[in-house]
């Protein structure tokens, strides 16, 4: 049994399509706030840990002038687990082993954005930011096992810690009617903590969710 979800080893591309609500349309944003909220998905690279990923995200963004802002970010993503099944036989017992389910995560944290104007209407954005995970898991592990002292089952929760993650990201932005503004985005996204897991008490290493 694999109970130990490696996830993602190293970077992987997060591809987003967004949409986004300002304050005031694109031609006149020099300071002040507006909001986007962001729906995509991630490609993770480890496809055979995990089947993907969908996320959502609202970001509050404090424009200091018509180049720099800094914003504040909540979101949430579901990553469902590749089912996986697995039976082995020796002259000791058969065992069979499982592993399906998926992990909430809640991504809180802030970023620093860059604006480079473009047009009066279209301008690209540069974002760099830090975010902590909040990790709800329901990803379960099961193991039958059969020996000749008889028959054993155990079904576990797959849990796993909390973590730090990096974020940077390059989206495109455009006005289409006061105030709204469409955006599409693409990122990338990284450990800066490794979470442990944990199954029936047992100590399975670390993992990544990126």
């Amino acid at each position: 049994m694999k109970t130990r979800r490696n996830g993602v080893t190293g970077m992987v591309m997060a591809a987003v399509l967004c949409a986004g609500m300002a304050a005031r349309a694109a031609a006149d944003v020099k300071s002040g706030p507006d909001m986007m909220v962001r729906i995509g998905g991630v490609a993770p690279s480890r496809s055979e840990d995990w089947d993907g990923a969908g996320q959502v995200e609202a970001q509050f963004r404090f424009w200091q002038d018509e180049r720099f802002a800094v914003a504040l970010s909540v979101g949430s993503a579901t990553w469902q687990a590749r089912d996986e099944y697995q039976e082995s036989e020796d002259a000791y017992g058969f065992v069979a082993t499982s592993v399906s389910g998926d992990t909430a995560l809640i991504p809180v944290g802030a970023s620093l954005l860059y604006r480079v104007p473009v047009s009066p209407y279209v301008c690209w954005i540069l974002e760099g930011g830090v975010r902590y995970v909040f990790v709800d898991s329901g990803i379960t592990a099961t193991v039958d096992y059969i020996d000749a002292s008889g028959a054993y089952y155990t079904e576990e929760t797959i849990e796993s810690d909390n973590f730090m993650q990096g974020v940077v990201g390059l989206s495109l932005e455009g006005s289409i009617a006061e105030p709204l503004r469409l955006v599409g985005s693409v990122g990338y996204q990284f450990d800066l903590t490794r979470p442990m897991e944990t199954f029936g008490g047992e100590d399975l290493g670390e993992t990544s969710f990126n």
